[in-house]
């Protein structure tokens, strides 16, 4: 599976609630949390599918075998880090927070509505 790029102005809150809906959909195959599951990998997964893929890609991923009880928040935020061809979630975290801060095209075109000639070329 290639891996998902992330947008320009990613919301790590919106990740850390992937990640929940990850661990939920797996657990107790909540269908919200499963449909959400679906949606970020754009494919559809019945309860059964997602714990099979999840087990097969944290063996391969970590080297170790996993059972349905053992899987931790972690693991489901490395899962969503890795989708997104990071190595771990702190990693993604950094580049979300990173991008987060980073000037966007938005406020470049409010600075230039202000007026504020000082500023809308930093923002370029």
């Amino acid at each position: 599976m290639d891996a998902k790029e992330l947008p320009a102005r990613p919301d790590l809150e919106h990740y850390k609630k992937l990640a929940k809906s990850f661990l939920r959909a797996y657990k107790t195959g909540d269908a919200d949390s499963l449909h959400q599951i679906a949606a970020h990998y754009d494919q559809q997964l019945t309860h059964d599918q997602l714990r099979e893929a999840v087990e097969r890609r944290l063996k391969k991923l970590k080297g170790a075998s996993r059972t349905a009880s053992a899987m931790t928040l972690a693991d489901a935020q490395f899962l969503i880090a890795r989708s997104y061809a990071f190595e771990s979630w702190p990693k993604l975290k950094k580049q979300v927070e990173a991008n987060a801060r980073r000037p966007s095209s938005a406020d470049f075109v409010e600075a230039l509505e202000r007026g504020d000639v000082d500023r809308a070329p930093k923002l370029a």
